[in-house]
């Protein structure tokens, strides 16, 4: 049997090797940059419609990629998240600290590597979800993580609070994907994974945790 038959007769193999070619250019040359045929091709199939045959489009390759490192995390997270809630008046610290300890996981595998690279570039579509106030559905832990931190600042007026929430993710995204960056260049790393870990925490919730000096009644 030739490897084109195997992969026609086992199509989850074939979707897996399209998410995880996705992966790779995607993290390296973004979203919007590669062709699909590329993506096709490094996959290993001939057939220019394979990635639309199981996809449907772009958008649901980077949802499905997307898809498959969340829901991962979500067995880590979820009881996690239920342990800080368990104990009582959950704090800032105490809810992205479960966070840091998940992405810190995926820096290990290259695969979690360009995931984290690409996260990213797909806030666009969660900041204005955020901002409304409205439920993120990214992934359930991700949603519930959103409404404990907006509990953890219920002190700060509404506006605030949500420009927060954008500020959280965009630090926390952005802090890991150059992380994963760093560690696929082969550069010397300064700060080992337990020191990247606690600096990545220290800096996060000093954003999050600020003082705010905000008038919002202009």
């Amino acid at each position: 049997m030739t490897r084109a038959t195997e992969r026609a007769r086992n199509p989850d193999a074939t979707r897996a090797q399209l998410i995880r070619a996705g992966e790779r250019l995607f993290a390296e040359r973004g979203i919007h940059q590669v062709r699909l045929r590329e993506i096709n091709a490094l996959a290993g199939q001939k057939n220019r419609s394979a990635l639309h045959y199981h996809f449907g489009s772009r958008q649901g390759l980077v949802e499905a990629i997307l898809s498959a490192h969340q829901t991962a995390m979500d067995k880590e997270v979820g009881p996690a998240l239920d342990a800080v809630v368990a104990r009582g008046d959950p704090m800032v610290r105490d809810v992205v600290a479960v966070w840091v300890r998940a992405l810190s996981g995926q820096l290990r595998e290259r695969s979690g590597r360009d995931f984290l690279r690409i996260v990213p570039q797909v806030l666009d579509m969660v900041n204005p979800i955020v901002r409304r106030g409205a439920t993120v559905r990214a992934s359930t832990q991700s949603g519930r993580t959103f409404a404990l931190l907006d509990q953890c600042m219920a002190e700060l007026p509404t506006p605030v609070r949500r420009e927060r929430l954008v500020a959280y993710s965009l630090i926390l995204t952005a802090l890991f994907a150059d992380r994963a960056a760093l560690v696929e260049s082969g550069e010397d790393i300064t700060l080992d994974d337990e020191a990247f870990g606690a600096h990545a925490l220290d800096v996060i919730c000093g954003a999050v945790t600020a003082s705010s000096t905000v008038d919002t009644v202009r």
